[in-house]
């Protein structure tokens, strides 16, 4: 049976983490080598340390992985890329990319994407790494039909592309019935992920003497979301609370106390936490967008880029109908011209 080198040296926070985890279980007894990311050291739960190599977030020690990587695999080892990239230096190995971050996909984008020039540019840096080594792998591996699509149109067709998703799932439905008009956000607070938009459609919501209640799972370190937020409940007294980040074996228990998972974010590579909702029978909210498509049907759609209309998607679950307007004639607009002097 063949070795298998898992080398994820850039994967410690978010669903990559989250997906990680359980890989590592999977491998436990085998004799697998893993090359981990020192950042996510307190998650590793009793793994045989002379198998395994903890990478600090410097070049130095991404070089030092590198090359252990290339002096310890052999032609019969498996190496799977877990953090989207190939490795910079050649190896005898068979190598399997799986490719779970859609960010490598795009040029990076600074409304939606990144929030800084550094991470601009490392998103950037990277997607270079993947075009220029990606045909090294003997396979890829995306999580979903769409980002094969995409991923299609990146790479030549010397290396094929599979599609295989997987998560650890919550086997049993949530009860929500007591838990009407209440939505959460699974989410860290990056640009990307749209809080700003749906923290708006909330105002539009309080505007209108409609307060349901929304959880977020973010800190408060993230000003600029916090700041909007602070604003928000100060001027409208809209009702947002935030509980901070959550470990994933907490998840469930926030989804069941809420009647709805609300998720605007403008692109994901797999969107676990609608695969976790939808899992469990709690109703999503989410976007007209390919990624949630390929995962969960949503019980109402939105334009993530409008606030008016994440709000009428909200309406729609809350059963609360719109008055449209009446259609005039250009006779009764004449009229109304007249009637105003």
């Amino acid at each position: 049976m063949a070795r298998i080198i898992l080398f994820a040296p850039n994967v410690h926070i978010g669903g990559g983490l989250v997906l990680l985890l359980p890989i590592i279980d999977s491998l436990r007894g085998s004799n697998a080598l893993m090359i981990l990311d020192w950042r996510a050291k307190s998650h590793y739960r009793d793994i045989d340390k002379q198998l395994t190599m903890l990478v600090r977030p410097t070049i130095y020690s991404r070089l030092k992985a590198e090359f252990k990587l290339r002096r310890v695999s052999t032609d019969a080892d498996i190496i799977l890329c877990f953090h989207s990239l190939p490795p910079i230096l050649t190896t005898k190995s068979n190598i399997y990319i799986y490719l779970h971050n859609k960010h490598f996909l795009f040029t990076p984008l600074w409304k939606h994407h990144a929030t800084g020039a550094k991470v601009w540019l490392r998103i950037l840096f990277e997607k270079i790494v993947l075009i220029i080594f990606y045909h090294r792998a003997k396979k890829i591996i995306v999580q979903t039909n769409s980002m094969k699509i995409i991923a299609s149109t990146l790479f030549d067709n010397t290396v094929p592309i599979d599609v295989f998703p997987f998560a650890e799932l919550n086997k049993s439905n949530i009860e929500t019935s007591m838990k009407k008009n209440d939505f959460i956000y699974i989410s860290h607070g990056s640009k990307h992920k749209n809080h700003s938009n749906l923290i708006l459609a909330w105002v539009l919501l309080a505007k209108r003497g409609i307060y349901p209640r929304l959880t977020l799972t973010i800190n408060e370190t993230e000003t600029n979301i916090m700041d909007l937020l602070y604003s928000s409940v100060a001027e409208f007294d809209v009702k947002i609370e935030t509980i901070g980040y959550v470990n994933h074996s907490e998840i469930y228990k926030e989804c069941s106390m809420s009647c709805a998972l609300i998720f605007p974010s403008f692109t994901e590579s797999f969107g676990l936490p609608l695969i976790e909702a939808y899992s469990v029978g709690l109703p999503i909210i989410a976007p007209e967008l390919d990624y949630v498509r390929d995962v969960c049907r949503p019980v109402e759609t939105f334009d993530p880029h409008s606030p008016i209309s994440i709000m009428r998607a909200v309406l729609r679950f809350m059963d609360i109908k719109e008055e449209l307007p009446k259609i005039g004639s250009p006779d009764e607009f004449v009229e109304y011209l007249r009637g105003d002097l």
